[in-house]
């Protein structure tokens, strides 16, 4: 491993252990961000200071998974319509939230909209929807 000659501890075996639990992407990016440890440091081993540098790394680049477009996951479950994708893409929050809700495949999508933005499907307290404290 580079990194390891780069940091002049390649008979370390818990540094090489830290680096063989990295995806080539981290590996990459440790070779890109140039990091070097501190051999001076006695309070902290080269394998420390390197997973710490990860956990630095991985920090900057947010929650794992990355995230997930309601829309295409909803239109990808239901296998629907570019023109259906569309009319998702375009809903207010409100409307998409009843029809990701009600939506079981066998009512078109237009409808349900036309339902949400009416108080019809409210329950008889008016609590789903609308803006907090009941104000609007």
């Amino acid at each position: 491993l580079g990194l390891l000659e780069r940091w002049q501890v390649e008979d370390d075996v818990a540094s090489r252990y830290v680096l063989g639990t990295l995806s080539g992407e981290e590996l990459d990016q440790m070779w890109r961000e140039q990091f070097t440890p501190n051999w001076k440091d006695a309070r902290s081993p080269v394998a420390e200071q390197i997973s710490n540098q990860v956990f630095r790394l991985r920090e900057q680049r947010g929650p794992g998974g990355g995230t997930v477009d309601a829309v295409a996951a909803f239109a990808h479950r239901w296998s629907l319509e570019d023109d259906d994708r569309r009319l998702l893409e375009e809903m207010s929050h409100r409307e998409l939230g009843h029809v990701i809700k009600e939506y079981d495949g066998r009512r078109p999508l237009d409808e349900l909209v036309i339902e949400a933005n009416s108080d019809a499907w409210l329950p008889p307290d008016g609590s789903a929807g609308g803006p907090p404290g009941g104000v609007g």
